[in-house]
């Protein structure tokens, strides 16, 4: 079966490319914010926020970075990027917004954690890549990638539902579509190893976000943790820490999703 890779807007392209390095360009950031709808939406949204604690509403990007700042409009930016690529995951049979929460954690957790010769921002790019080419399947392909989720539900291993449904897993896709996006390579390798995390730095740390997240009870839109134990004792208290414990990181979490989309708490 053939898999149709999705194109990028030139704009989002580029934010995307550009915000993954270690030396980010943010007056070019905010140049190609503004040539792009969705992305001044989600910048416009963030910064004019609860969350913002604005005195007065911002109306132009500018405004918007220097509000919210360098970190977060790089993690805004990123998001918006997939959020507005990637619609209808629900015809697929995944819980869509449960998967938005899984990507978005993932990304969080391994910028919180990133260490040696990984930056935050690749860190951050590839936690949020890292199940690129599951919503590439599940967008472009949404009644074959169902039939995947029915089979993983009678208990097949996912990548092997994948396989044998539309003769590609997850991480094959999602390095080609990164391959064609012109995803740095250290962003490919965290896409293609995030189930094993030994190629290298950048896929370990994925792997870790992954298990931190489902520690705190977010699934990844196929399958539920269940009910979440937040352990004080555990070995990823102070990673939580950070941000200020696990329910608010999945404050945190629920609010870079709301970013998305101008509807916020609904699925894609």
């Amino acid at each position: 079966m053939r898999f149709e890779l999705p194109t990028l807007p030139g704009a989002q392209a580029r934010a995307l490319s550009l915000l993954a390095s270690r030396d980010v360009d943010f007056a070019e950031v905010s140049h190609l914010v503004e040539t792009d709808p969705a992305l001044t939406a989600a910048m416009l949204r963030a910064a004019n926020s609860a969350a913002s604690a604005p005195v007065s509403p911002v109306s132009t990007v500018k405004q918007a970075l220097v509000r919210v700042g360098s970190d977060q409009t790089r993690r805004i930016v990123s998001a918006a990027v997939m959020g507005s690529t990637f619609t209808g995951l629900q015809r697929a049979g995944l819980d869509a917004r449960e998967l938005w929460r899984h990507v978005v954690a993932c990304a969080l957790l391994a910028d919180a954690t990133a260490w040696g010769g990984v930056s935050g921002s690749a860190a951050f790019t590839g936690g949020l890549l890292h199940d690129l080419g599951r919503l590439a399947m599940a967008h472009q392909m949404p009644a074959r990638y169902a039939e995947v989720v029915r089979l993983i539900h009678e208990g097949l291993e996912p990548s092997w539902a994948e396989a044998r449904v539309l003769g590609l897993d997850h991480m094959e896709a999602g390095v080609a579509v990164a391959h064609a996006w012109q995803i740095p390579d250290e962003i490919v390798e965290a896409i293609a190893d995030h189930h094993g995390g030994d190629a290298g730095a950048l896929g370990w740390l994925t792997l870790n976000a992954r298990r931190i997240a489902w520690s705190v009870g977010i699934g990844d839109g196929l399958l539920c943790p269940g009910e979440a134990s937040f352990d004080p004792l555990s070995e990823d208290a102070e990673v939580l820490a950070t941000f200020g414990g696990p329910e608010r990181f999945i404050e945190t979490v629920d609010w870079h999703c709301d970013m998305l989309s101008p509807e916020p708490r609904r699925a894609a």
